[in-house]
């Protein structure tokens, strides 16, 4: 990535389409979180002693979800206007799938100052504007990932 974000800064940023290379900062983020599940599959066979279990597979899920702020503040919000415009209306983007690869950066604990970055493709599930008469518009957006979640450490320069 082209920018250092250290500290307590995490940065979430997307690209439209699955494997996108070309990322958009979700500026005036209020919140981000990508929680992952584990998820037990029962497989139970015929001949199980008192349907003992003969194997147990699980499949990993992860979901993202992230709120932001719209406002004046067009230098920060335009990404986020267009992602709504895309949500709601693919056609108004150059990608025919609703797919979104997202990058997800914050800082880690270590002996030098390092970021980990998860890059992940999602289609986005629900959206929702909230609009209230005596506080800030916001946008909440909740996806789950259609790739695995490839984690890269870099340490800061």
């Amino acid at each position: 990535m082209s920018d250092t974000f250290a500290g307590k800064d995490t940065v979430l940023e997307f690209g439209y389409g699955a494997a996108a290379s070309t990322f958009l900062v979700a500026g005036r983020c209020t919140s981000k979180a990508l929680n992952t599940t584990m998820d037990s599959i029962d497989v139970t066979a015929d001949d199980s002693p008192n349907n003992m279990r003969e194997f147990l597979e699980t499949f990993i899920g992860q979901t993202i979800n992230f709120a932001v702020y719209t406002g004046k503040d067009v230098a920060r919000a335009a990404n986020i206007d267009a992602l709504e415009l895309f949500l709601n209306d693919p056609s108004t983007q150059t990608k025919a799938d609703r797919t979104l690869t997202v990058r997800l950066t914050r800082p880690v604990s270590a002996a030098v100052p390092t970021n980990r970055e998860y890059v992940m493709d999602v289609l986005p599930s629900s959206w929702n504007i909230d609009m209230p008469s005596d506080g800030a518009v916001t946008i909440t957006i909740d996806g789950n990932t259609t790739s695995a979640v490839v984690i890269t450490d870099t340490v800061i320069v």
